[in-house]
């Protein structure tokens, strides 16, 4: 097994925007040795182990593209879907407004009728 070490520098969590200090971490990523009859196959930050028989499972390397488009739409997808549900939300919110407001003004005008009916009776 051959391992692989890379230093990553996180921000640190300050108190104040002015300070600057940072802290090393070490990160160590172990890639696996390869057993007879699999194939160490690497796509984007992914890496897999794929078996090379005839009864394994189809690997085509030539859908790449697709892989990557496909996965980029579903996360577009995802986005534009949570994004319409808080609009429609929103949307809900503002009628509700809305609708309370104006039931507030037409009982504050149904009010102003009964005293100004009140005064004319005296």
């Amino acid at each position: 097994m051959t391992t692989t070490t890379t230093n990553t520098t996180p921000p640190s969590p300050s108190n104040n925007d002015k300070d600057t200090s940072t802290s090393n971490a070490s990160t160590t990523i172990d890639t696996p040795s390869v057993p007879p009859g699999h194939q160490l196959i690497t796509e984007g930050q992914i890496t897999m182990l794929y078996p090379q028989s005839e009864n394994s499972v189809f690997y085509n390397p030539v859908q790449v593209q697709n892989r990557d488009l496909s996965v980029l739409m579903l996360g577009m997808y995802a986005e534009r879907r949570t994004e319409r549900a808080w609009v429609s939300a929103r949307r809900k919110e503002v009628r509700k407004e809305m609708m309370m407001s104006e039931q507030l003004e037409k009982e504050e005008q149904k009010k102003k009728e009964e005293e100004e009916m009140l005064q004319a009776w005296y």
